[in-house]
């Protein structure tokens, strides 16, 4: 199958806008609604999706991470299992893949919560980057849109196909089928 015009015009585009959040403004974004929420800091976020996706998904890089409490968003769904460390700041170090790493004195539950949020953001930042990929290459009205430089509505377009999980038509909209009347299963007890 031949990649459409649209396809090519916005994988060129990706490529030429470089694989950090400082000069790709999707990345900014990823990095932005992803991390920046949990106070998950880097000098950049670095990702390359379409190399990524031949190993099998996409993945991201944050260079120089750390955590920065004071960034925490307390409206962010995850902020009250953060709360326990807003005043030890050093006591929270950032791996390159977003986790978070607690100090091994930390009980086990309120490390957990804390600890799983940073993984839902980093699988989220994956989901996102590979989603995106994909409507580059298969969605010719995402690419049209990723084309004509406006990475904020190509970003909303691909949140909300990740958020819906039904299926999309080409210009976003939910396309429900029709639900088949189920059958019911015959019992198999002796």
């Amino acid at each position: 199958m031949q990649p459409s015009p649209a396809a090519e015009a916005a994988v060129a585009r990706w490529i030429a806008a470089g694989v950090t959040s400082l000069t790709h403004p999707f990345l900014a974004l990823v990095y932005r609604d992803c991390f920046v929420p949990l106070g998950i800091e880097a000098d950049w976020f670095e990702a390359e999706p379409f190399s990524s996706l031949e190993a099998g998904w996409p993945d991201g890089w944050l260079r120089r991470p750390r955590w920065n409490p004071a960034q925490v968003d307390p409206s962010h769904a995850a902020a009250g299992a953060l709360r326990p460390w807003l005043d030890q700041p050093s006591a929270v170090t950032v791996r390159c893949d977003g986790l978070l790493q607690l100090p091994p004195s930390t009980d086990e539950r309120a490390a957990w919560a804390a600890i799983h949020a940073s993984v839902i953001a980093r699988e989220r930042a994956r989901a996102f980057l590979a989603a995106a990929a994909a409507s580059l290459l298969f969605d010719p009205d995402a690419a049209a849109i990723y084309c004509a430089g406006d990475a904020e509505a190509f970003a909303r377009r691909i949140w909300a196909q990740m958020d819906d999980p039904t299926e999309h038509t080409a210009d976003g909209a939910a396309n429900i089928p029709p639900a088949a009347p189920a059958e019911m299963p015959k019992s198999v007890a002796p």
